[in-house]
């Protein structure tokens, strides 16, 4: 029996914002094709690690079977997927509805929700000295650290329209200290980017 995987296009499972996404389903190297040739591919997407495509070990039904060109239809194109982790399982399906030995399986990250930022330090009112503004991000999905081949998350204050002062991570600072009213923007970029 073959061996089936399936890959997101990168290497490392990242945070995505962004939809559509086509995955393509590998094809298996160096094994022979079943006698009864490749019907196509079983693949399901749930929120389980362990998942799986088909209700049985060993075969798939026809009505389990969703790409169902053959060996060369290998590509699904997911339109959205809710936030937070989801795990897409396929598996090959022969033309007498045998399935392959294993089951490929993908983490796909979702976070479509921008990351929470505060301001602090702005004063009530007038202030006659320096004032030192601190902007601090919080994200409840991808987080504020970096994951490996994401973007950099970061924290940034701009003030009055200026080059922005950057931070990686959940919190930067910067300070105002010319007279006058000031224009302050602050804003984050979490894992997803």
């Amino acid at each position: 029996r073959q061996r089936c995987s399936i890959r997101s296009g990168k290497a490392a499972p990242v945070w995505r914002a962004s939809f559509p996404l086509t995955l393509s389903v590998s094809h298996p190297s160096g094994a022979a094709a079943p006698l009864s040739g490749i019907r196509g591919y079983a693949i399901s997407v749930d929120r389980s690690a362990d998942g799986e495509p088909c209700r049985s070990a060993s075969l798939c039904e026809d009505s389990e079977t969703d790409l169902r060109g053959g060996a060369d239809d290998d590509a699904l194109t997911l339109d959205s997927l809710g936030e937070g982790t989801s795990y897409v399982h396929a598996v090959a399906v022969s033309g007498a509805g045998v399935r392959s030995a294993s089951t490929g399986t993908v983490a796909l990250r979702v976070d479509e929700t921008d990351p929470v930022t505060v301001l602090a330090g702005v004063p009530n009112g007038w202030s006659r000295r320096p004032v030192t503004l601190v902007a601090s991000a919080r994200d409840d999905a991808s987080g504020m650290s970096r994951t490996p081949g994401g973007p950099q998350p970061f924290t940034a204050i701009r003030v009055d329209g200026g080059s922005p002062v950057t931070a990686a991570g959940t919190g930067v600072s910067a300070t105002v200290i010319g007279s006058g009213v000031h224009t302050v923007a602050y804003y984050a970029r979490d894992a997803a980017g």
